[in-house]
């Protein structure tokens, strides 16, 4: 350890500037002014030590495009005091933080438990950022299947591997020269190939899979993992002389990758396999390097190839996505929203692409993003269209068109509104997407703007938009735990997973139900204090019609949901349920508190007005 001792407070805080600056990361103490035995006086005085080799206290950094670094600390104690006077605010500007002697203070406006705090800066779900926040403290959760973690854990390290291998490969092997000839070509310098850690996979036919075998994984889990196939009673590579583009999921964790040849062959891009570690309806490419920077501009670009993306990283446009060649899914858009609700699409403008955008725009409009559609200039795709002119890119991306405009300029491009067979058609086409439109103020406003441009009466085209019917094709609703009545939801998944009933019903009372579930909560833990084994028949037998009809319905509702899911993601939804249950009464008595404490207030009652602040910080202490 390195240490300074100063009797001056200014210098010791320019010190602790300095080294924070350098990625030092000091300890600080105070040594309060004393007599030593000798009888020596020392004033109050400032200790700062250091290492060199000692690793940082926090996990998470952040990174601003200005350079400025943000980083998480773990609270090593919290102190508190009760107070009853005037409260001030304290508002700093711009980015809202600053340092104060050795540690962060936050003034953004958010607010929320450590899991909000994951789940808003990671992009992660409840059940991700609980398993986080559980894996850095060590401890185990209840209700997970050990097993099938540290199996998904061992697939997750062989991907990880495996990409460490290609990249290696692609550096340093002579066999690469080909592979690299055309990464240069495609325009993209080492730090991209580096910070997306590009490889090559040899042509061989096992050397990765022996590799692996060596380092001491299972031939199950090698094929598990999706990067070997099975031939006549052998493993084989899956991938073999292709670039290895590694796929990584919100917290950059390689979880596939896709192969591309480096020649004419076919097919020209192959893919990892689903996993228990990879789906791609729910991975965008490069998410977790363009996550701090979708948050900042309050946009997101999506496009479709992954050298796209590479191309636009390397360009310093880092705000951008591909959905690798796939329509736009409700999961993708799931994870998108929670860092914005402003969609850029540029897919490439040729007949393909055009219909997987209008794909992509009609699930985005119907979950509530608002939508603009970059007109590529110059090219066909994002990358080439950089390489030509990389201006005119970024300027296509800031007067990106809102979705219905560019439909209507699309129209208008295609017909000819002077022939009247091709006025009604794009009169057709456009009131069609009129109808889509959820907002009444919108769909006045391009009524009118289609009236002037066909000249042609608003109220006939109004009385044409009532007599169209948009056919209700809903997708396969996703598992929402917010869209949902959650306490239907929860009553739905102990009813079918009654393993559960136990955890439930330590820590949710009666009471805490609305009235119309109150009679099924209270007869299922009735049944559970008096008997052994829960039996859904004999149980149901006991209950009214009404009752029985609504929980039959309940159980339908679980077992469509749930089927094909695991324990662990049953644990983590009823965990999620009661979490969210206790917090809505919490936030239901804090309410009724604070309007007690204003009219002890306002009656000057301050014995009373002390009692309920008593009463309101224990259920905020409840409530982290």
């Amino acid at each position: 350890h390195r240490s300074i001792t100063t009797i001056s407070r200014v210098l010791s805080e320019q010190l602790v500037d300095i080294l924070l600056r350098n990625n030092f990361y000091p300890s600080f103490r105070i040594n309060k002014k004393r007599k030593d035995k000798l009888g020596i006086n020392h004033k109050e005085s400032y200790h700062l030590y250091w290492s060199k080799e000692a690793k940082p206290q926090h996990r998470y950094l952040y990174y601003k495009p200005s350079g400025i670094k943000y980083w998480l600390l773990p609270v090593a104690e919290v102190q508190q005091r009760y107070y009853l006077g005037p409260v001030y605010n304290l508002t700093v500007e711009d980015d809202h933080s600053y340092i104060a002697t050795n540690f962060a203070v936050a003034n953004c406006g958010e607010g929320g438990d450590i899991f909000t705090f994951l789940m808003k800066m990671e992009g992660l779900d409840f059940g991700e950022s609980l398993r986080a926040l559980a894996k850095r403290a060590n401890i185990v959760l209840k209700g997970t299947n050990p097993l099938k973690r540290e199996k998904k854990s061992r697939i997750q390290e062989i991907n990880e591997i495996s990409a460490q291998f290609f990249h290696k490969y692609l550096l340093e092997s002579p066999a690469s020269q080909k592979a690299l000839a055309y990464l240069k070509k495609r325009g993209l310098d080492k730090k991209t190939i580096s910070d997306f850690r590009l490889g090559l996979s040899p042509k061989s036919k096992d050397i990765l899979v022996n590799f692996l075998l060596k380092r001491g994984f299972l031939s199950e889990e090698i094929f598990e993992a999706g990067v070997a196939k099975r031939s006549v009673n052998r493993l084989e590579d899956l991938f073999r002389g292709r670039l290895m583009i590694p796929i990584t999921n919100s917290q950059g964790k390689v979880v596939g990758f896709t192969a591309r040849v480096l020649d004419d062959s076919l097919p020209k891009y192959i893919n990892s396999p689903q996993t228990s570690i990879y789906d791609k309806s729910s991975v965008l490419f490069g998410f977790d390097k363009a996550k701090n920077s979708i948050r900042t501009e309050k946009e997101i670009v999506i496009v479709e190839g992954n050298m796209d993306v590479l191309a636009c990283h390397q360009t310093g446009i880092t705000n951008v996505v591909a959905s690798s060649g796939t329509a736009l899914t409700e999961r993708q858009l799931d994870l998108i929203k929670r860092f914005t609700t402003n969609i850029k699409l540029a897919f490439d403008l040729d007949s393909a692409g055009e219909t997987a955008t209008e794909r992509a725009i009609a699930l985005a409009y119907k979950q509530g993003f608002d939508t603009s559609i970059i007109e590529i200039p110059k090219g066909k795709d994002p990358a080439d269209s950089l390489k030509e002119n990389k201006e005119a890119f970024k300027k296509a991306i800031k007067e990106a068109k809102y979705v219905i405009d560019y439909f209507f300029e699309q129209v208008f491009k295609k017909y000819d509104i002077s022939n009247i067979v091709d006025k009604k058609r794009a009169t057709k086409e456009l009131l069609y997407l009129i109808k889509k439109i959820p907002d009444l103020i919108e769909r006045s406003h391009y009524i009118k703007k289609l009236a002037q441009r066909l000249n042609i009466p608003e109220k006939a085209l109004f009385d044409s938009l009532n007599k169209i019917e948009v056919p209700n094709k809903q997708a396969p609703q996703e598992i929402t735990r917010r869209g949902q009545n959650i306490y239907e939801h929860l009553l739905g998944l102990i009813l079918k997973y009654p393993d559960h009933q136990e955890f439930v019903f330590k820590n949710l009372e009666i009471k805490e139900f609305p009235k119309d579930s109150q009679s099924i909560y209270k007869s299922l833990k009735n049944w559970y204090n008096e008997e052994n084994k829960f039996d859904i028949d004999a149980w149901l037998s006991g209950l009214n019609k009404e009752a029985s009809r609504k929980t039959k319905f309940l159980l339908l509702q679980a077992d469509f949901y749930f089927e094909e899911f695991g324990d662990e993601t049953i644990f983590e939804e009823v965990y999620f349920c009661v979490g969210r249950i206790r917090e809505l009464k919490i936030k239901k008595e804090k309410k009724k508190l604070e309007d007690k404490i204003k009219e002890a207030e306002k009656s000057g009652d301050k014995k009373k007005c002390f009692k309920l602040l008593k009463e309101f910080q224990k259920l905020a202490q409840e409530e982290r």
